[in-house]
């Protein structure tokens, strides 16, 4: 009579390279282990119990006995290999991150070097306008316009360039248009002020004149 020969294949932990040979369920597909917050008992003594709950204990959910799953050496290969690719992954991901980051610092740089230039070139040519109180009618292309919410309501700032380079600004509570919008603009000289070097003529009650 021929008997079929039934070999006991060697089981592993999650990513063990190590046969697992402690105690086994009877299925042979778990590991394991003595629960030591309950001795084993599945019960846990008055003093360390949690309020509102019985003596079950939560670690091992009343067994007596911790498990773990176990894996065939096939099925562990397929981890490793799993692992191997997830880690290739965030390794590129995490290069591409950085060569992304270090080309953002990049062209930072270049458009603060860009506009410390262009803030050097205003500042050589840009002077004042007229004296203070002097109603001045210029050309201009409006460089910049922020508004913002203040205690009086929507404040707006307005900076402007004339044909010869000199910046004039007006604050207020109107919005003279859209950034590198050309018109005539009239106003009274409000006071001669230097910002970040830049000569600048401050005008109130502008006036947008038709062309």
């Amino acid at each position: 009579m021929i008997m079929n020969k039934i070999e006991t294949e060697q089981k592993f932990t999650y990513m063990s390279i190590e046969p697992y040979t402690g105690r086994i369920s009877v299925d042979g597909n778990y590991a394991l282990y003595d629960c030591v917050k309950c001795n084993s008992t599945g019960r846990v003594c008055a003093r360390i119990k949690r309020s509102n709950t019985d003596d079950t204990c939560y670690d091992c959910k009343g067994r007596g006995y911790l498990r773990d799953k176990l894996y065939t050496s096939k099925q562990v290969d397929a981890q490793f290999k799993r692992y191997e690719r997830q880690e290739k992954k965030r390794v590129e991901t995490a290069n591409t991150n950085s060569e992304i980051n270090a080309l953002r610092s990049i062209k930072k740089k270049v458009r603060d070097g860009l506009r410390n230039i262009e803030r050097i070139r205003i500042a050589k040519v840009s002077d004042f306008i007229g004296s203070v109180g002097e109603r001045i009618e210029r050309d201009v292309t409006l460089t910049f316009t922020h508004g913002f919410e203040g205690f009086y309501g929507m404040t707006w700032i307005n900076s402007m360039v004339d044909a010869d380079g000199n910046v004039i600004v007006y604050k207020g509570g109107n919005r003279l248009g859209q950034k590198g919008d050309t018109f005539t603009i009239k106003g009274t000289v409000k006071e001669h002020a230097v910002y970040k070097k830049i000569k600048q003529t401050v005008i109130n009650r502008p006036k947008r004149v038709a062309q």
